[in-house]
């Protein structure tokens, strides 16, 4: 997942969310977004 850019993150979770794919992995990319976030955010 940290090889993905932020664009391929945000289109990975809203598939992922649109076909109810498994909740660990949602809840993974979700972690990741929040991170990357956060980051940006620090900076």
């Amino acid at each position: 997942m940290h090889n993905l850019s932020n664009e391929q993150l945000v289109e990975a979770y809203t598939k992922a969310k649109e076909l109810n794919l498994d909740t660990e992995f949602v809840r993974n990319l979700d972690k990741e977004l929040r991170n990357r976030l956060i980051f940006m955010i620090k900076k």
